[in-house]
């Protein structure tokens, strides 16, 4: 099934997996139903490239990060709100379980965390070499994992900025080779035991892309 609208810069599925929510250059968020096949315009946000777009555990809640660098959180019934900036487009967001926080990263190499409730910035996260191009809450909402486009992997602990974890993917290759290219994206296990990352641009086939899954091995919280 192909969405019949083909300029979507960002897209994010709805838990139920009803629905799409994607963004376009032109800033529009829209909702579009596969089956069916409807697409609803939900807001419209001029001269905001979308770039990022993640969906809250309930659906009610739409996460937004911009080309400008700008993260905003939209609902139908307080339509969209502002949370703040990073110095560089937005290039993931994730929203922590069925809590009030929200995590963005881009291109400026930060991760900064959010409550969008009280529209705070948590706390905010430095150390990646590159851009970073993916985010990943742990089950427990205890760690944040982070990969970049330098091929390295993160987790830290998102209220006291403390670095448990770092490891260049390359050497988790069962190819040897490794990635040569960049990281994607980052996903834990539901158990919170195992973690996935993705990239493209390898050493033995350039061009095609890995998975590498690996034990957490990291105390419990």
């Amino acid at each position: 099934m192909e969405c019949p609208e083909t300029d979507c810069t960002a897209a994010a599925w709805t838990s139920d997996g009803s629905a799409i929510l994607k963004g376009s250059p032109a800033g529009e968020l829209k909702v579009w139903r596969p089956i069916g096949g409807s697409i609803e315009t939900l807001h419209k946000m001029p001269r905001q490239k979308i770039t990022a777009i993640a969906v809250s555990h309930d659906a009610s809640l739409v996460a937004i990060g911009c080309a400008t660098g700008s993260v905003r959180v939209f609902n139908q019934d307080d339509g969209c709100t502002d949370l703040g900036k990073h110095d560089a487009p937005v290039n993931v967001l994730a929203f922590k379980g069925r809590s009030d926080v929200l995590a963005s990263a881009g291109e400026d190499r930060l991760i900064k965390t959010w409550n969008w409730r009280s529209k705070k910035n948590i706390a905010t996260l430095s150390g990646h070499p590159e851009r970073v191009t993916g985010i990943s809450w742990n089950p427990a909402g205890t760690r944040i994992a982070s990969v970049d486009a330098a091929v390295e992997l993160r987790i830290r602990d998102p209220t006291s900025a403390t670095l448990e974890f770092r490891r260049n993917v390359s050497g988790m290759s069962k190819y040897d080779s490794g990635l040569q290219g960049t990281l994607n994206g980052v996903a834990w296990s539901n158990d919170g035991r195992h973690i996935a990352t993705c990239g493209k641009g390898l050493a033995f086939q350039e061009g095609y892309g890995a998975v590498d899954v690996f034990r957490a091995e990291l105390p419990e919280k």
